[in-house]
């Protein structure tokens, strides 16, 4: 039975709104997997810095440096909602 296997994995990281997904070059016998990205916003806040991770590229190409958001957090200092 043949079976897939990672053979390498590419991390990409950046610091604007505009993520890059690498394009590696595979061998014959070889595939690319599926792409994935984890995408975190770090806000500013007179109690500190709240971070958020959005669901979506597109979600996360809202926060725009320097725009101003509401941050609704639990108890436990989760963010439940953000909202302009």
């Amino acid at each position: 039975m043949d079976e897939w296997k990672t053979v390498q994995s590419y991390t990409l990281q950046g610091n604007d709104l505009y993520p890059v997904y690498d394009d590696p070059v595979v061998s014959a016998g070889q595939r690319v997997g599926s792409a994935s990205e984890q995408l975190t916003v770090y806000f500013s806040s007179d109690d500190g810095q709240i971070t958020y991770s959005p669901d979506s590229v597109s979600e996360f190409q809202q926060f725009q440096i320097g725009s101003t958001w509401t941050i609704k957090q639990n108890a436990v200092g989760g963010v439940l909602k953000v909202e302009r």
